[in-house]
């Protein structure tokens, strides 16, 4: 937790202790004074008074002594186990998350769980508009989608190295056929490069969902303590019952929004991971007015541009390869042919992106500190009553009960503070990242000059962000199906995407893996493992670390054994309760 998370909690912990110290403090005084605690209901009998005992000294005291032990009441047994089982709760519930998340909490600045399921969907439908069936055909058949896509600025080929080709080689659908020599079934998640932003964003949701069951116990806890649960309210019963209720009713706002903001989140990330499984898979852009002039007859090989880039460099880098007609006929363009002002145009771009990323991880990092303190802050109060029901009840009087309730108010300003701040700064974290996305799709189109002229744009772009490709959403079920059921009821489902050690040392089954991908109703085997026509390395591993096959429907397909369906921990759970419950309803 960083260190404004570190300071609010401590604000936190300190107004809470000194409103017990007051409340302590109170206490003694009236006792001291008055021979009886400051703050009784008002009603209540104020004990027995001797008839007749005079002045004297020994009258005095006893009388003093009856008041004193007649006002001054134990909270019943029940509202003590109950109160003090919260707290202890609440401790181990917050040390456990503690303890979970920190091995996969390290890990995840280099590994990062993504469902495959998703990424398989959104690829295809972005090779569906972009990848065309071959590359020798006329420029009507480079649209893959018909005349709609016309305007696209960029098309995309495959340029994996087959046939013991040794340069590389840009081939539409229909010219990658091949077969993998060893089928796979395709493992629940995908493994990609971790970084601090997705670090903060799953240990949010995971502290999010725990800080749910830290407002649970802090209701039951303060309708407990303030008579709710026994019919013995105090004075100011009421009044703490609307502070709680107002700020459960805030909290189940925020719950629903950083739920709402994880699920938004993600669902980019994706977005922008299948553009990163592109570029392992060797696929390659190519700009349409490029491949339109070669095609109706031009001399010039067009330039072709990998789909992913490092992060020093300011533009993507040029991908030596020619079409597939055009190997040995014309010579591969290798080189970059921006001009200094549209390098320059290009930089910007790239300055735009670094000050986003910059705004994303401060703003991912700091709400993680908000969700944190408010966490903190709750479990505090829970701690606070659990610990207050073991001391004596004042039966009558106001003031010891209002300083109660001033600190509970008190602590649960700062919590909903806490609450606020995190939302806010989840708010800019998605603006920015969702900005990072819409600039690297406007790379990848090769408009980076038109978007920092703002000038209007006969091009349209191809991505995500942009409208033209559908990002398939990151559902709950997604998640909910690849975790066990006990491990979903305490951390919720963003457990599911913390890489265990045989995830971050590559010996889970993500680490091999195959995908199935619809390009037009064509299906594509996207493999890690090797196929009859892909080229291989001395050793025998392939050259490319995913080989892509197009699979020919005619006859018998090649087509995987089929996968028994893992049925998760929560669907065999409600599964078996149902069938338990048929069973008891239709007797013996």
């Amino acid at each position: 937790m960083g260190r404004n998370g570190l300071i609010t909690v401590s604000a936190g912990g300190l107004c809470l202790l000194w409103a017990t110290l007051l409340i302590t403090q109170a206490t003694a005084v009236a006792v001291a004074a008055t021979g009886g605690p400051l703050g009784s209901p008002v009603g209540n009998s104020p004990g027995t008074i001797p008839a007749g005992g005079g002045d004297s000294p020994s009258n005095s005291s006893s009388t003093t002594t009856t008041t004193t032990t007649s006002t001054l009441a134990d909270f019943p047994n029940g509202v003590q186990a109950l109160d003090t089982i919260l707290a202890v709760a609440c401790v181990l519930l917050t040390t456990t998350t503690y303890a979970v998340l920190i091995g996969p909490g390290t890990r995840l600045l280099s590994t990062c769980k993504l469902p495959l399921a998703i990424l398989e969907e959104n690829i295809g439908q972005l090779l569906s508009r972009a990848w065309p069936d071959g590359s020798d055909g006329s420029m009507e058949s480079m649209n893959p989608l018909g005349p709609g896509t016309a305007s696209d600025a960029i098309r995309i080929f495959y340029t994996g190295q087959m046939d013991g080709e040794v340069q590389r080689t840009a081939r539409g659908v229909e010219q990658c056929r091949a077969t993998p020599k060893q089928r796979l079934s395709r493992p629940p998640m995908w493994l990609t490069t971790g970084s601090s932003l997705t670090k903060s964003m799953v240990q949010l949701a995971v502290w999010e969902w725990v800080s749910a069951w830290a407002a649970l116990g802090m209701t039951v806890s303060t309708l407990a303590f303030n008579g709710f649960l026994t019919n013995n309210r105090g004075p100011d019963s009421y009044p703490r019952l609307v502070v709680v209720v107002a700020y459960a009713a805030a909290f189940c706002l925020h719950f629903w929004y950083v739920y709402r903001t994880f699920n938004a989140f993600f669902t980019l990330v994706i977005a922008g991971s299948s553009w990163s499984l592109l570029n392992k898979a060797s696929f390659v852009s190519v700009g349409v007015g490029e491949l339109r002039s070669r095609l109706e007859g031009g001399t010039v090989s067009p330039v072709f541009r990998e789909l992913g880039k490092a992060a020093e460099n300011a533009t993507y880098s040029v991908c030596p390869a020619a079409l597939f007609q055009d190997v040995g006929v014309l010579p591969v363009a290798d080189k970059d042919v921006l001009t200094d002002t549209q390098m320059s145009e290009a930089k910007t771009v790239g300055g735009w992106q670094k000050r986003d990323i910059t705004s994303t991880v401060e703003s991912g990092r700091t709400a993680l500190d908000g969700v944190v303190a408010n966490v903190m802050t709750m479990v505090g109060i829970v701690i606070t009553t659990g610990f207050s029901v073991w001391t004596s009840m004042p039966a009558d009087g106001s003031v010891g009960s209002q300083l109660g309730s001033l600190a509970l108010l008190a602590s649960l300003t700062l919590g909903a503070a806490a609450m606020f701040s995190s939302a806010i700064d989840l708010s800019v974290m998605l603006d920015s990242f969702r900005n990072i996305l819409f600039l690297k799709e406007i790379m990848l189109n090769g408009e980076a000059s038109g978007h920092v002229q703002k000038r209007a744009s006969n091009k349209t772009i191809v991505g995500f962000t942009h409208q033209t490709v559908k990002a398939r959403p990151l559902r709950f079920r997604d998640l909910t199906t690849r975790t066990s059921f006990w491990t979903l009821v305490i951390f919720g489902p963003a457990y599911a995407l913390l890489p265990s050690a045989s995830d971050h040392h590559r010996q889970s089954t993500g680490a091999r893996f195959e995908l199935d991908v619809k390009v037009k109703g064509k299906q594509t085997i996207f493999t890690t493992e090797p196929t009859d026509r892909h080229n291989i390395k001395p050793d025998g591993t392939n050259v490319g670390s995913i080989n892509v096959c197009y699979e020919v429907a005619a006859g018998t397909p090649s087509t995987p054994s089929p996968v028994p369906k893992r049925r998760s921990s929560v669907t065999a759970f409600l599964f078996g309760t149902r069938k338990r419950l048929s069973s008891m309803a239709n007797g013996p």
